[in-house]
């Protein structure tokens, strides 16, 4: 590292205040991007750094967000304090700070900074249609049976596809349904057909899921036909997360194949278990309309059952393309 930059990491620490500290830490964050790789085994260091560039860079706008986010807070605060007050020297600690962001989560969106520390410009923000998405906290509070990465999964896949008409076999609770429709809501079209046999969503939660969706009290695939007869189009995305045996995951997937779109896609929850991974393997053998697109969230949840370790979770997803019909000869 350069004498002079030593010099001033040492001028910035030597400062106890906030703005001390948060001049520190941007050296700090200067020196880490200009030179990320020093040190003996300079070789094998810049090949793991290529390796793993573009990971780093996302990690650095995060932390740069986050000290952005600090001072404009700071800044906020100190504007709307007494003048006479004179600057408290505080120790930076990383939980209060922790808090701080996620209760001011709002005002940083507000006020664009994080925009701005992304390297985001309000006009390229604006083109790329940033915003912040209120949906996305159904991620946090839907009582879905599902891991961290599947809900986020299934948030992402439901905001990137922007399905129109969607369909869930097995809802139970509204967990799923939660976590689609504030997908939904975020991308501000969509509407979503329910099925379950006794579904027992809360009458709380029903109230926010409602604008979107339609229940259906049946199983599948018997309840199909009429599913699909009232909700008249057919069905671009459909989540199959009923019945786990292999025969049943079979009949669902045979089921839902004649009301699906041109171009559609099949998501399966618990894709880890035997019974459920094989259902969808021998489908797709079976089905030259099917293409298998893999597991979009891996970790598994190994559980011990019967005497064994049987292990559950993961989404996985299918494309479904219709045959293009030929046009009779003349």
């Amino acid at each position: 590292m350069a004498t002079q930059s030593k010099h001033a990491f040492v001028a910035s620490a030597a400062d106890n205040s906030i703005t001390g500290r948060i001049a520190f830490i941007r050296q700090m964050q200067t020196d880490l991007r200009t030179r990320p790789v020093t040190g003996s085994l300079g070789v094998l260091k810049k090949f793991v750094y290529k390796a793993v560039r573009s990971a780093f860079c996302r990690q650095f706008n995060v932390n740069s967000a986050t000290v952005d986010l600090v001072e404009a807070l700071y800044r906020e605060t100190e504007g709307h304090a007494s003048p006479s007050r004179a600057p408290v020297a505080v120790p930076f600690v990383p939980s209060v700070v922790n808090q701080t962001l996620a209760a001011n989560n709002a005002v940083a969106f507000s006020t664009g900074e994080v925009l701005a520390s992304c390297g985001q410009t309000q006009d390229q923000a604006k083109l790329n249609n940033i915003r912040p998405l209120d949906g996305f906290n159904s991620v946090y509070t839907s009582p879905a049976e599902m891991r961290m990465p599947e809900r986020v999964a299934l948030y992402s896949l439901i905001f990137g596809m922007q399905p129109r008409n969607c369909l869930e076999i097995g809802t139970f609770r509204g967990g799923s349904s939660a976590i689609i429709c504030g997908a939904m809501n975020d991308t501000g079209y969509g509407q979503l057909a329910c099925v379950d046999p006794i579904p027992k969503i809360e009458p709380q939660l029903w109230s926010q899921l409602s604008n979107r969706c339609r229940l259906f009290e049946g199983p599948s695939p018997d309840i199909l036909t009429d599913v699909a007869k009232q909700v008249n189009e057919p069905f671009d995305f459909a989540l199959i997360d009923a019945n786990h045996t292999y025969d049943a995951v079979r009949r669902d997937i045979a089921g839902v194949l004649p009301y699906l779109a041109d171009q559609a896609y099949l998501l399966f929850h618990d894709a880890n278990y035997p019974d459920v991974r094989r259902a969808i393997d021998e489908s797709v053998a079976s089905c030259s309309q099917l293409t298998d697109c893999g597991l979009m969230s891996v970790e598994p949840t190994v559980l011990y059952e019967n005497g064994q370790n049987v292990t559950w979770a993961g989404l996985r997803l299918l494309k479904y393309q219709r045959p293009v019909r030929k046009a009779k000869a003349a």
